[in-house]
Parts: C-alpha cells; structure tokens; sequence
C-alpha cells in the first residue's frame, strides 16, 4: 500500500510539472505587436499586461505601441504577462 502510495503521488508530481509553461507558443521568440489595430494615442484602458523586449511591462499591447512611437524604438512583444 505504501509503495502504491509513493508511486501515484511521483507520478502526479512529474504529471503536473511537465506542461508548457509559455503563454505565447513556447518557441521563445519575441513578437511584432499588432499596431494597426490600434488608434494611438488613446489606448483602451483594459489590462491585459505584457512584457516587452526591452524587459518593461506595458499594461496592453496598445500601450507598447503608443509607446514605440512616441520615442521611435522597435521594442517587440517577449511573452504575455508581466515581466
């Protein structure tokens, strides 16, 4: 019974630590924001955070944008989420 025990809780461990942590595909490549989707200036105010490639957090994705353009850089997308 013990034995049985150990077993099922190691393999539930491996089973849950074995998924795909990358929200954006995993390939760990960074992304071209969709800008032309948005009217910039006048971002949405909606939080959907995101962590660009110079490793700051913008709040949305029109937000990095709004950004690019105001200080005329390239930062892309590195993942979802914050940084």
């Amino acid at each position: 019974m013990r034995v049985t025990s150990v077993f099922l809780l190691l393999a539930v461990g491996i089973f849950c630590s074995s998924g795909n942590a990358e929200t954006d595909g995993g390939n760990g490549e960074a992304r071209e924001p969709a800008c032309e989707r948005y009217e910039t200036p006048g971002c949405p105010k909606i939080f959907d955070p995101v962590c660009g490639t110079d490793q700051v957090t913008y709040p949305n994705e029109c937000t990095l944008c709004s950004t690019n353009q105001q200080k005329n850089v390239q930062v892309k997308i590195k993942k979802a989420g914050t940084c």
